[in-house]
């Protein structure tokens, strides 16, 4: 039997027989899989700290009809005490939803994989505002599926945006006051600053970014919606 090697992050974990479970894994390079852990649930098993969410593992796999089989895992990391903070946790879980959808059309999973690992850092060690690691999250999303947008220029004309900025609502893009039409909807200077700041930081210094809430808020909702239009 053909056994592969391979890094992964627990995204769910439910019940399976007496004392296995089912876990749904996003891996390094072979996208969302689910596999059988065997004997997990046993108070005396080595290897129950598997069966943890966002448990980040170093995996041996093997394939025999529907699932996987953990053959052995060894702990990279645990992110699980995410879980003991509800707005993190809530964030994580979304983030978990939007993987699952991306992955079914994008099964080339690496850079997403590793803006997870990032995400689930951030989470853990930092106290960063939770719109702007999600803010962050859907922009780098949205590159890997092949929208590239430049946040301070506009997608049409690709002139630089000095003032305000338009959300196209039919051509999922952000354009500036020239190119705007009837089904535009207005982004104010300092939120598109605010959207190409956050795209162009690195996670670990989102944390720097001094912002009122309402405006995070604010750029979190736009590049939602712009989310939502590019990938309908």
């Amino acid at each position: 039997m053909e056994e592969l090697r391979t890094k992964g992050i627990v995204i769910d974990s439910t019940d399976y027989k007496e004392y296995d479970k089912l876990l749904t894994i996003f891996t390094y390079d072979m996208g969302v899989i689910r596999a059988v852990i065997k004997g997990v649930k046993k108070s005396t098993a080595k290897s129950r700290f598997a069966g943890q969410l966002f448990c980040f593992t170093e995996l041996i796999l093997s394939k025999r009809g529907e699932y996987y089989t953990v053959i052995s895992c060894d702990l990279i990391e645990s992110f699980f005490e995410i879980a003991y903070n509800y707005e993190k946790f809530v964030l994580a879980t979304d983030i978990v939803k939007v993987i699952k959808f991306v992955s079914k059309y994008h099964p080339d999973s690496t850079e997403l994989f590793i803006t997870f690992v990032s995400i689930l850092n951030v989470l853990l060690k930092t106290d960063t505002n939770l719109n702007l690691v999600y803010l962050k999250f859907l922009c780098e999303t949205l590159k890997v599926l092949g929208y590239k947008h430049n946040y301070n220029k506009c997608d049409k004309c690709q002139i630089s945006i000095e003032n305000d900025a338009y959300l196209d609502l039919m051509a999922g893009a952000i354009v500036c006051g020239n190119c705007k039409t009837s089904k535009c909807a207005y982004i104010a200077k300092h939120v598109i600053q605010l959207i190409n700041r956050v795209a162009n930081s690195k996670y670990v210094d989102l944390e720097a970014i001094e912002t009122a809430d309402d405006t995070a808020l604010s750029a979190l909702k736009v590049v939602q919606t712009l989310f939502k239009i590019n990938c309908n």
